[in-house]
């Protein structure tokens, strides 16, 4: 009896490899162009909120940007911070997104004149703080259970603050500083939108008028 012997064909794994690769690569196009998409349309929003609001854009690039007082005055982040984003107005009034110790930090800046000591309102859970960085240590005589540890060498002054209406009006995710030219608010556990953008210049409007 003669013995039939089945022909075996080996397909190459080749073809699907070269169909996944393409699936894959032209996946990978499509994510960066809608990461692309996404980051201009965030971008256009912001430039349309600051002419809204008679706010100018001077950065959306950390090689052309200028560190603005008095962060350029910190010998703690001299040369190691990146500003990303900056708003600004004719006021003295600047929005500033930046990088520093691998972390993004949102920061407002006002300018004012004073002649009170730098004081400062930490949150008491947060991990981190814009009163770190201008290196304020915890005034003495803390009261237990607040929302904020006051921030600050002068003990008249860190009183004032802490029996002022500034406890009280600042959001308890949101640090301040109050220095004899500035007025600052830590808003980096919020986003840096139009939104938050807006209640920040309401916040700081508000807040200088108690600090």
């Amino acid at each position: 009896m003669p013995v039939l012997l089945a022909e075996f064909h080996v397909i190459s794994p080749w073809p699907a490899l070269v169909i996944l690769f393409a699936i894959a690569s032209s996946s990978m196009v499509v994510l960066e162009v809608v990461r692309r998409q996404t980051r201009q349309r965030v971008r256009y929003r912001l430039l349309d909120w600051a002419k809204a609001y008679s706010m100018r854009c001077v950065a959306f690039d950390p090689k052309h940007a200028r560190v603005p007082s008095p962060l350029d005055t910190l010998p703690v982040i001299q040369g190691g911070l990146k500003i990303l984003t900056h708003f600004t107005n004719d006021h003295g009034l600047h929005l500033v997104r930046f990088n520093y110790a691998d972390a993004v930090w949102h920061l407002l800046i006002m300018r004012r004149e004073t002649d009170h000591p730098v004081v400062g309102l930490r949150p008491t859970d947060a991990p981190k703080s814009i009163c770190d960085l201008f290196n304020l240590t915890p005034a003495p005589r803390q009261l237990p259970g607040v929302r904020f540890t006051v921030m600050g060498d002068d003990w008249i002054a860190t009183r004032d603050l802490a029996q002022g209406m500034a406890s009280g009006l600042l959001p308890g995710d949101l640090s301040l500083i109050r220095t004899q030219r500035h007025l600052l608010i830590d808003f980096t556990s919020r986003p840096y939108d139009e939104l938050e953008l807006t209640r920040m210049k309401t916040l700081a409007l508000q807040m200088a008028t108690v600090v």
